[in-house]
């Protein structure tokens, strides 16, 4: 009877604990909201784009990022993206971009692209998520070439720091 009461308290303490262990990775992988605004350029050289610009964000704070984009068509591309944090912490993204260009004749074109977090440094090191990032491309290039570009972006990435 004492060996059967034993072995129950055992296991019923051990499923606590395994419980907890497999918990603890689930919450750390919880998105939390991940969202900014920015401004900065693109030099376009087709079928090439090149975006540089700083910003103010959610679990970044200041930070600085640049993309490189490639073309697929007039409308469509993709890319690369680095976000770093002012303390040198970094997101990198994969994207996928559309161009709206019914609002050419205004001065501007309307982009969206679709970001997946594929990782990071420091506090976002094996972070996940996905976010939006939408903006204006003003159509008329600046005195260096390069077009003005503002815009904001949101969506979801883990909570920093939970990997370490």
């Amino acid at each position: 009877m004492k060996t059967t009461m034993k072995s129950r308290i055992f296991l019923s303490i051990a499923a606590l604990v395994l419980t907890v262990w497999f918990a603890i990775p689930a919450a750390a992988q919880h998105g939390v909201p991940f969202k900014g605004t920015f401004q900065g350029s693109d030099a376009v050289n087709p079928p090439t784009i090149i975006t540089s610009g700083s910003g103010v964000g959610t679990h970044m704070g200041q930070f600085s990022f640049s993309q490189d984009n490639t073309l697929t068509s007039q409308t469509t591309g993709g890319g690369t993206a680095h976000w770093e944090a002012a303390d040198g912490d970094s997101i990198d993204s994969t994207y996928t971009a559309s161009a709206d260009f019914s609002t050419h004749s205004l001065g501007y074109i309307a982009i969206t692209e679709i970001h997946t977090v594929t990782g990071g440094t420091g506090r976002f090191m094996e972070a996940h998520g996905n976010f939006v990032m939408e903006y204006t491309h003003i159509v008329a290039p600046s005195s260096d070439g390069t077009h003005v570009i503002f815009g904001s972006f949101h969506g979801t990435i883990t909570s920093p720091g939970t990997a370490n």
